[in-house]
């Protein structure tokens, strides 16, 4: 059983004409009467009474006209829905949970209103996994601190977020009253940076800019961001942040200062493969630039 031979039975059985039924499927008579009669000795039983005036439905024939009509519009519904998600465009986004995620939630914002249609897939990993990701395409774009983008080949990026940086230090730090500190006033400090070995890039240009700033740093590393935070709150040392945090943090018990007199950046930006000709990128892309041009 067939969708063609199914779509004989229907039209002979409003029809009730071979001749006709043949017409409209632009076959010849003997073909509809062929593939009916091989309905009917597949399903068991007889679909039409045929007789020198000739044919109409039986019982049986009518109860299954009914169905199998009803199962093919089922039928071609299911097709319809499926090539729908099929055709549904995707836009897969990696975030870390740093600046970028804001970012990305405003970008985002206006990515929807403008492309409703659009389905957005987000995932959350470190710096060094989304990188992995981006490379391997499992996502279309990135939002990541600008250092750990160096040396990623076969990329574009676009900048949507730069600040300058602050210091995080305890509550009974020398430097907790200040508004303002200059960069080569931290030469005596502990300065809690990343672990070389998970962020690497971040690592070197952390170093590069106190370097640039005068001074070579007196390193603690930390595993983590949030472990950072923690041993700047028990006054293990201090940390750079962007000076967003200034405003925005609710950790009352780090005070930040505002560095002055530094190399140091703070430049969250979205990173795409070149190749990529995805159009929900290009719709992002879009969408970032009317954002950043605000």
């Amino acid at each position: 059983m067939n969708r063609k031979t199914l779509e004989y039975f229907i039209t002979l059985a409003e029809t009730l004409n071979f001749t006709t039924t043949a017409r409209k499927h632009f076959v010849v008579q003997t073909t509809v009467s062929r593939q009916i009669a091989l309905l009917e000795q597949e399903i068991g039983f007889m679909l039409f009474e045929r007789n020198t005036a000739g044919v109409k439905l039986t019982l049986a024939g009518e109860l299954f006209l009914v169905d199998i009509k009803r199962i093919l519009r089922e039928y071609d519904k299911a097709i319809e829905k499926a090539a729908a998600v099929n055709k549904t465009e995707i836009l897969r986004v990696g975030h870390s949970s740093d600046r970028g995620q804001i970012c990305l939630r405003d970008v985002l914002k206006i990515f929807q209103t403008e492309y409703s249609d659009v389905e957005i897939s987000l995932c959350q990993a470190t710096p060094y996994e989304l990188i992995q990701k981006l490379n391997n395409d499992v996502v279309d774009v990135i939002a990541i601190y600008r250092p750990q983008l160096a040396d990623v080949p076969g990329i574009h990026t676009i900048e949507v977020f730069k600040s300058g940086m602050a210091i995080g230090v305890a509550q009974n730090h020398r430097f907790a009253g200040r508004k303002t500190v200059r960069s080569i006033e931290l030469k005596d400090e502990k300065i809690l940076i990343p672990n070389k070995d998970i962020l690497k890039k971040q690592h070197e240009y952390i170093v590069e800019c106190c370097r640039k700033d005068g001074y070579e740093p007196n390193l603690v590393e930390a595993d983590s961001f949030d472990t950072q935070v923690l041993m700047v709150q028990l006054g293990k040392g201090i940390g750079f942040f962007s000076d967003y945090e200034i405003t925005q943090s609710k950790k009352s018990d780090i005070k930040f200062v505002k560095l002055t007199n530094t190399n140091h950046i703070y430049h969250i930006d979205f990173a795409w493969k070149k190749n990529n000709e995805s159009g929900s990128l290009k719709k992002f892309v879009r969408a970032t630039r009317k954002f950043c041009h605000k």
